[in-house]
């Protein structure tokens, strides 16, 4: 499981990497998910592709501009892919591994040493724009890690090659 920032552990841990198996297996139990929409299974399984086999802690911020509902979609599909009330369990799939890596989401848009809430109620930690409407996904072992590698958007091509069944 993720630790808090301010844990002492963070600046001792170094993650060690899940097999090539476990990564198909966790590709898998993202596939099979009937909390995520296919739009959703694509954003996940490519930034989990990105972290290097859970090494690399990565951010990714989708715009509403470009991705509108479906960026919506990818920060609901997630939290339900995690959380207790959904049918995925990826957080229970996780701890079987040798990781402390998450998947999480928030509102807003990422930026460097944090990110800005856009929720209504959200306040950011330090003066900065709000920009409404945007969502940044995790995969990280620090919950809403400030200091993750953050991706560049994927191209449509990059997302439509994913296989979700």
């Amino acid at each position: 499981m993720a630790f808090f920032r301010d844990d002492p552990k963070v600046a001792t841990y170094v993650p060690t990497p899940i097999s090539a198996t476990q990564v198909e297996a966790l590709e898998a139990c993202i596939r099979a998910s009937p909390d995520a929409s296919p739009f959703a299974k694509r954003v996940i399984i490519w930034m989990l592709r990105q972290t290097e086999r859970l090494t690399i802690p990565v951010a990714l911020s989708l715009p509403p501009e470009l991705y509108g509902e479906s960026a919506r979609s990818v920060a609901f599909s997630a939290h339900d892919m995690v959380s207790a009330n959904g049918r995925t369990h990826l957080d229970q799939v996780l701890r079987k591994g040798t990781t402390q890596f998450h998947l999480m989401g928030h509102d807003g848009q990422f930026v460097f040493d944090g990110y800005t809430h856009s929720g209504p109620t959200g306040l950011p930690a330090k003066p900065r724009p709000v920009e409404r409407g945007w969502k940044t996904l995790w995969w990280s072992y620090v919950w809403y890690d400030h200091h993750p590698r953050l991706l560049r958007l994927p191209s449509r091509e990059q997302l439509a090659a994913i296989d979700v069944g």
